[in-house]
């Protein structure tokens, strides 16, 4: 009885197995457990995605705020510069006609040509009491009496304000004799009105579509494309980054008292929409790729599924993990369904390292002219610096901007401008060593690094570049008889001296001087320390 008891129990087992194993049940389970496999890898891709998207998207946010950061600049040197022209107006000659209150000769060779010139919107003379002496147009007493005037007597400053319902950028200095240590005899006040025409010169410094707001209302815009993002980042904190339709952007305030005005700046997001629609259509047909074969295999042969799964698997979470460059092996000889697994997994895996690629050249190039940009200028710099200062060699840096550009977008238009602009990207590109770095810094200026170049090679680079621009002209297109010129200042890095910042500002000096003694030269600057 004990044994026929136990018979049953030995049986069971055994009736479990054939079961398993019985034909019509066996592919059923091995379809499973692969169907198991292909979700899971369907997962990992679907994870890739996410993660290469969010990435994506985090790059394109930080690319607005520096792009944010670069406006920033741009206003601060626009400001400098309408500064400066407060203070080139008061000159001793315009003094000692404030002083004597003639003022038809002030009126007309200062006020009209500072207007006709500098295409200010307001001039204003006045006497060392405050009375308004001189101006173009009828002013707005606040302005006349805001602290950016009273404060001109010691030296000049520039503010935001707002008169007739407009926000405006005014600056003040002081109107000074030939005396050493006499009194200003009045204050020069200059104006500019933030318009469409205003934000377009800042655009087109920074390569972004800008907006100013004034009390919640948009005074200026480069482009109607970017008001419902300008409706939403108006009101946000300062720097945060808002993403609405095909633009991306942040917004900052302007000093401005009594009143909220900010300026916001805006990307579009083409290149990275482009690219997160080219992530998710690989990603899609890898996976239902993925998925065909993987039921036609499991139908065959489930050993030989099981280890190259486990591969892709592996693969895809390192794709995840952010090893874009992972590959999984397959066979040249073989034609079998896993193989082609491999090949669809590893062109989805192309596609998305092309797409990241893609996107990252986007975000360190400029989109006129195709060489690298600022912010990409200043890394490599940075990694030049240090890498000079390892191996004990020069750095040279030449600082290059196009003599009167301006006049050639006014004449002949933006367009031709940009040709001028990318002939001359092409001309410096050929004309220096094959391992320099040639950057379009901002607006019209280039920055080149070269590296492994002492101050005479230097030189020799920044004369060549300077005389192709001879050849510019006619390569871009512009008429017979006009010219394109180019300034050049040239600086040389003491082994271990400087930091890259103080670099490019000594580069800069340079460039100013050759600008200062006539363009269409080269100036080196020679500081030692």
């Amino acid at each position: 009885m004990t044994s026929s008891s136990d018979e049953p129990g030995r049986d069971r087992p055994a009736s479990l197995l054939q079961r398993t194993r019985h034909p019509r049940l066996r592919p059923k389970v091995l379809l499973g457990v692969l169907l198991a496999a292909v979700l899971a890898l369907t997962a990992q891709f679907i994870i890739s995605y996410r993660t290469t998207s969010d990435s994506l998207n985090q790059l394109a946010a930080s690319r607005a705020a520096d792009r944010l950061s670069v406006t920033g600049n741009v206003l601060a040197d626009h400001r400098a510069a309408l500064q400066q022209l407060a203070a080139d107006t008061g000159s001793p000659d315009v003094a000692a006609h404030v002083a004597g209150h003639d003022l038809s000769w002030l009126r007309r060779q200062v006020i009209l040509r500072r207007l006709a010139s500098h295409r200010v919107g307001l001039v204003a003379v006045l006497d060392s009491g405050g009375a308004v002496e001189s101006s173009s147009a009828g002013l707005w007493r606040p302005i006349l009496t805001s602290a950016v005037v009273r404060d001109a007597a010691r030296g000049g400053s520039s503010t935001w304000a707002i008169w007739s319902g407009r926000l405006w950028l005014v600056a003040a200095a002081p109107v000074i004799t030939d005396s050493v240590g006499a009194p200003s005899v009045g204050t020069i006040v200059v104006a500019t009105v933030v318009d469409d025409t205003f934000a377009q010169a800042i655009a087109r410094a920074t390569g972004s579509q800008i907006a100013f707001i004034m009390g919640g209302k948009v005074v200026a815009v480069t482009n109607p494309a970017i008001l419902p993002l300008v409706a939403t980042v108006a009101g946000a904190p300062a720097g945060r980054v808002g993403a609405v339709g095909g633009y991306s952007g942040a917004q900052r305030t302007l000093p401005l008292a009594g009143a909220r005005a900010s300026i916001v700046v805006a990307e579009a997001r083409a290149p990275i929409v482009a690219a997160q629609r080219q992530l998710l259509r690989g990603t899609v047909l890898a996976a239902l790729g993925a998925l065909a074969v993987a039921v036609a295999i499991a139908l065959i042969l489930a050993r030989q599924v099981i280890r190259p799964l486990s591969s892709l698997t592996e693969a895809a979470d390192a794709i995840a993990g952010g090893d874009l460059q992972r590959r999984v092996a397959v066979s040249q000889v073989k034609r079998d369904e896993v193989n082609e697994l491999g090949q669809a997994f590893n062109d989805m895996a192309g596609q998305v390292a092309g797409a990241h690629e893609t996107l990252r050249q986007a975000a360190i190039r400029d989109g006129l002219t195709g060489l690298l940009n600022q912010s990409e200028f200043f890394r490599r710099l940075e990694q030049e610096v240090a890498r000079a200062d390892r191996s004990e060699r020069p750095l040279s840096m030449l600082m290059v901007d196009l003599d009167h550009l301006k006049p050639v977008n006014d004449t002949h238009g933006h367009l031709q401008g940009d040709a001028v602009l990318t002939e001359v990207a092409r001309m410096i590109e050929g004309n220096v060593r094959e391992g320099d770095v040639v950057t379009r810094y901002a607006g019209d200026e280039f920055a080149v690094i070269l590296p492994n170049a002492d101050a005479r090679q230097a030189l020799a680079v920044g004369e060549r570049v300077r005389a192709g621009a001879a050849h510019v002209a006619a390569a871009a297109g512009m008429p017979a008889g006009e010219a394109v010129t180019l300034s050049v200042g040239v600086v040389t890095r003491p082994i271990g001296r400087w930091d890259p910042r103080h670099t490019v500002e000594l580069a800069d000096d340079a460039l100013y001087h050759a600008k200062e003694a006539g363009r269409d030269r080269v100036e080196v600057n020679a500081a030692k320390d």
